[in-house]
């Protein structure tokens, strides 16, 4: 039983150290450019693969309170943040293609 009880204490640990690691994509990934040019067409397109894969969890508006984020330890990014608006587009790429944790990985999409 104190073994069980260990192990539910050393996991709870690894959980909250894991939510509070700071999310960095590699150095390479920084100058990284999008081959998409800024358009109407580009802007409608993002708009419905956001709605369609993103709301859930960031949110209409990209707050980090979609439905799905109540039950997320860690809670989904807010897009306004500086530490997210300060990023490249290519950390940003860099991010989504690969995931973390409950982010998952849109390398394949």
């Amino acid at each position: 039983m104190k073994k069980l009880l260990l192990l539910c204490l050393l996991s709870s640990i690894f959980v909250v150290a894991q939510a509070q690691e700071k999310w960095v994509a590699p150095k390479e990934a920084k100058s990284l450019i999008s081959p998409l040019t800024n358009n109407d067409t580009v802007l409608k397109e993002g708009k419905k693969t956001y709605t369609k894969t993103c709301v859930v969890c960031h949110g209409p508006k990209g707050k980090g309170n979609g439905v799905a984020a109540a039950a997320m330890n860690p809670k989904p990014v807010n897009f306004s943040k500086s530490e997210v608006q300060e990023q490249t587009d290519g950390e940003l790429f860099w991010k989504l293609s690969h995931g973390k944790g409950m982010m998952v990985a849109f390398k394949e999409s």
